[in-house]
């Protein structure tokens, strides 16, 4: 074998594992979302929820600059603390894929802000994420919650189905 044959080898099968890896993400959200497992409400404190997930992303994203203003106030509440923190991964997540795009023309830094508040008068916790990313278009915002709907490369179109159904077995609204 040849160093041309090689490095033709070398290449083929990275695009090969990166096309399993590919595979492997798509089965693995289909199988979440096909069969949602029932949520198992705890007591507990979605300010820790929060708390955790942006640690997850401010180790693995050095470059964008996480912040939160969590309302202390909030009180625990009933909620599937694993399921919940499903939400906010994917969410987040959608959150750095589009400060990463944005970071290709401007040279910002990219930030992500979480929020929480407890509305007392409405007996309800809301969280926000915002970001200074590209934005969503008027017509993927009418779409984004549909499975398979995706404008990522390599997205699944599954992340924010699955959190859409998350939310809504919590008697909430995303």
């Amino acid at each position: 074998v040849g160093p041309a044959d090689q490095a033709l080898i070398e290449e083929s099968t990275e695009m090969i594992v990166e096309q399993v890896e590919t595979l492997r993400v798509l089965v693995n959200e289909f199988s979440q979302f096909a069969r949602m497992p029932r949520a198992k409400p705890t007591l507990g404190d979605i300010n820790s929820v929060i708390r955790e997930t942006v640690a997850v992303f401010r180790n693995a994203h050095p470059g964008i600059e996480f912040s939160f203003e969590l309302d202390e106030k909030l009180p625990e509440f009933l909620f599937d603390r694993e399921q919940m923190g499903r939400v906010l991964l994917n969410i987040v997540d959608n959150a750095v894929a589009s400060v990463e795009e944005a970071a290709k023309s401007s040279a910002s830094p990219g930030k992500i802000a979480l929020h929480s508040e407890y509305l007392a008068d409405l007996g309800i916790a809301a969280c926000a994420v915002t970001d200074n990313g590209v934005g969503v278009s008027e017509v993927d915002k009418q779409r984004i919650f549909e499975p398979y709907y995706s404008r990522k490369a390599g997205g699944t179109g599954l992340g924010l189905a699955i959190a859409q159904a998350i939310v809504n077995d919590h008697n909430g609204v995303i």
